[in-house]
């Protein structure tokens, strides 16, 4: 195809048209496939709803009585339907029957659960799935869209080829002519009429092509006049131009580099008219707004930065307009960033404000760095307010532990207290793992993680849940087939979360609902841990908290991991919760998930790292029962509690040490002064009252280089370490500690 024909308007026409003609036909016959495609898909749903209803109960029935050749007879009767290529019953995840094939590569699957109601029960039996095929349905559409495509098609060509012949007789060939003379028009020929062949010049009562000749005519006369007048303009502004020239170059060189001065700034910089439109802006303005300084110009401000019809209230430059001052004002833009607006007002000689200087500052950072700041500050002083409280209660932990260990060894196995003991003992370890927990939201803590089975976790702390949420909620717990789902964890921390959770999830069903804990495994690929940014792809344990509560908008789901943040009336939330199970399952390398939704209640999914069955521990039940051992050096107890300083001191007597006390740090190193021969190792409490553990010790090496020293705390270790109050690497016992657990250390502190 040549150019010419290209160009010419019969050949746009015509293709416009035609690609117009085929659009409309390609989507009329896609609506109409469609529409024909859906009305297939709801037959065989339809056939699928009969078949639920009169089928199922026959097939249920027959599953119930194992009547397996009844069975074979219903399917294969099923498959006779139309559309139904493939149907079988599953038991228990094996196949009773089946029958039919599966021809089609296109097909609907849909499985019905059997249940059997039986003595008020419904029994789980199994699962009907039946395949139906859509073979049909898509010849059907083929046939009739080529139908449709075909008919539509001819009838586009017939009416391209009248409209070809149409516009071609009355407009092309008149075109052409004026295309004609416009060719061989020249200036000095402007006098010379256009003339169509039959039609009078400057006739009335002519068609349009006829108007716009006489038109051109018309415009000829026009035209000559033009340029004589031009002629003389012409060399008027060249005697105009030759004396403005110099001062032009003057004037350009100081604009240009006043504009180079003010496009390096970075801020948004505009020069705004009283009725608000940009007279002039910087790069910057540009920049921020992704367009050209050209589309800025003539502009109203408001409409620019804020999409807005009129202007904003309180607007400071329209405000410096009226005020004749600096106006500040901070703003929030729609994309959520927060501006610094600065308007400074520009008078004439008279003081009457003529221009508006409009600056604009993006402090997003700023002021996100400003609430980091304050938020770490707001964490550090509740880590410090915790840190106490965990010292004191694990001072009051460390003699019901110790106390309960050294009774429990006192008594004999058959004794009727063996059992409360163990209760006391139990609810001490709890209440030490809570101590724990409470720091877990504001700084990653010291945990003991060991091989833990999660679905003996969530069994045990089963009765504990059902406390907490109340009569009115259901609680089930579907534990795992795989029985070994160990993984590396701190069972208390675990429980705390699962507290939490469950805790949460009453909130949120204040009229009842159900509240369900799952346990099972998931594959985690390289996509899932590339959203979180850490971690190792593999076979992961799986905890599912779900709930049938009230849910929360995607806004709330966002934010619920942020301390403090709480949708709970005042005093009825810290907003530490749920930030306190985000931080316990990061800190095991874990990682939480939450889904929900508004009136469909919520699910929390909790993946920690599967491990291979550990060598089998050292059966923890034999401590209780084993006579103390120790030996028979000497050693310095400093500890400022009363209570824990004679556990400790009748623990060291029992295990055959003998015992020095000392009530504060000042006192320590006296008696360390008097009897430092025969010292052999400083139990210290890290703080104490005049000198602390770390000062005793440090004064002690002075007189003694090689003395060896055990330092016991009931703050954590990373939060002494972090305070430098201690340095790391040095023998530490967290308090509570068990008698056995105390002994151990200061034989390894002594052997070492």
């Amino acid at each position: 195809m040549t150019n010419k024909i290209k160009n010419s308007i019969t050949y746009k026409i015509l293709l416009s048209f035609i690609l117009l003609s085929v659009f409309l036909t390609v989507i009329t016959t896609a609506f109409s496939t469609y529409t024909e495609y859906r009305n297939g898909i709801k037959e065989i749903q339809k056939e699928l709803e009969k078949i639920e209803k009169s089928f199922l109960p026959v097939v249920k029935e027959r599953l119930w009585e194992m009547d397996e050749s009844g069975i074979k007879t219903s399917l294969n009767g099923l498959v006779l339907l139309p559309n139904i290529e493939y149907a079988e019953v599953k038991h228990k995840n094996r196949i009773i029957a089946s029958a039919g094939v599966h021809k089609s590569k296109h097909t609907i699957n849909s499985e019905f659960p059997l249940y059997y109601d039986f003595a008020g029960k419904k029994i789980h039996l199994g699962a009907v799935y039946i395949s139906a095929g859509m073979e049909n349905i898509y010849a059907n559409l083929y046939k009739r869209a080529l139908i449709n495509l075909i008919s539509h098609g001819l009838e586009i060509l017939s009416i391209s080829l009248c409209l070809f012949l149409a516009v071609n007789f009355f407009v092309i060939r008149r075109l052409k002519t004026i295309a004609d003379y416009f060719k061989q028009m020249e200036l000095g020929s402007l006098s010379k009429h256009l003339i169509l062949k039959g039609h009078p010049v400057f006739d009335e009562n002519v068609d349009e092509v006829s108007q716009i000749v006489n038109a051109v005519n018309a415009m000829n006369a026009k035209i000559k006049k033009f340029i004589a007048e031009l002629e003389t303009e012409i060399e008027r502004r060249k005697q105009a131009d030759i004396a403005t020239c110099e001062s032009e170059g003057k004037f350009r060189k100081l604009s240009q580099e006043f504009n180079a001065l003010l496009n390096a700034i970075p801020d948004t910089l505009v020069l705004l008219s009283p009725d608000m439109k940009v007279i002039w802006a910087n790069q910057g303005a540009a920049a921020g707004l992704g367009k050209d300084l050209s589309e800025l110009m003539g502009q109203s401000c408001y409409s620019l930065w804020h999409q807005r019809t009129t202007i904003c209230a309180g607007y400071p430059s329209e405000k410096s307009f009226q005020s004749g001052e600096i106006e500040n004002k901070t703003i929030l833009s729609p994309d959520g960033r927060l501006w610094d607006l600065r308007a400074v007002p520009i008078k004439d000689a008279g003081g009457k404000v003529i221009s508006v200087i409009e600056v604009t500052r993006d402090i997003t950072e700023h002021r996100k760095l400003e609430e980091q700041l304050q938020q770490s500050q707001k964490m550090e002083a509740v880590g410090t307010l915790t840190g106490g409280i965990a010292h004191d209660f694990n001072n009051i932990l460390t003699a019901i532990i110790g106390y309960g260990n050294i009774l429990k060894m006192k008594l004999e196995q058959e004794s009727p207290l063996m059992g409360y003991t163990d209760q006391i003992l139990a609810s001490a370890e709890r209440a030490a793992n809570l101590t724990q927990s409470l720091l877990a939201f504001s700084r990653k803590q010291v945990i003991n993680p060991k091989p833990v089975n999660l679905n003996e976790i969530t069994a045990s702390v089963e009765k504990i849940l059902l406390r907490i949420i109340g009569e009115d909620i259901e609680l089930k717990t579907i534990l795992s087939g795989i029985r070994d789902l160990k993984v590396m964890a701190d069972a208390g921390q675990i429980e705390q979360v699962l507290m939490n959770l469950a805790a949460n999830a009453r909130d949120a069903m204040p009229e009842g609902g159900t509240l369900t804990i799952e346990t099972g495994t998931a594959e985690l690929d390289i996509d899932f841990l590339k959203i979180h940014e850490y971690g190792k792809p593999g076979m992961y344990a799986m905890i599912t908290v779900t709930d049938t509560g009230h849910g929360m908008d995607e806004n709330t789901r966002q934010r619920i991991f942020e301390p403090f943040f709480t949708t709970k009336e005042v005093g009825k939330g810290t907003g530490l919760g749920l930030s306190m199970v985000y931080g316990i399952i990061k800190q095991h390398s874990g990682y939480i998930n939450c889904y929900s939704e508004q009136g469909k209640g919520t699910t929390f999914r909790i993946y920690l790292p599967l491990i291979k069955e550990e060598a089998k521990e050292a059966k923890a039940a034999a401590e209780g029962y084993t006579a103390l051992t120790g030996g028979t050096e000497t050693i310095l107890l400093a500890e400022d509690e009363e209570e824990v300083r004679k556990l400790m001191k009748l623990v060291l007597e029992e295990a055959g040490y003998k015992v020095i006390e000392a009530v504060d740090g000042k006192e320590a190193l006296e008696k360390f002064r008097e009897n430092k021969d025969s010292i052999d190792l400083l139990l210290l409490d890290v703080i104490m009252p005049k000198i602390n553990g770390k000062g005793v010790y440090e004064e002690a090496k002075k007189i003694k280089p090689d003395v060896k020293a055990l330092f016991s705390s009931g703050y954590p270790a990373d939060f002494i370490h972090k305070q430098g109050i201690l340095e790391e690497g040095l023998n530490f016992i967290s308090k509570p500690a068990s008698p056995h657990e105390l002994l151990k250390r200061i034989r390894e502190a002594i052997d070492k």
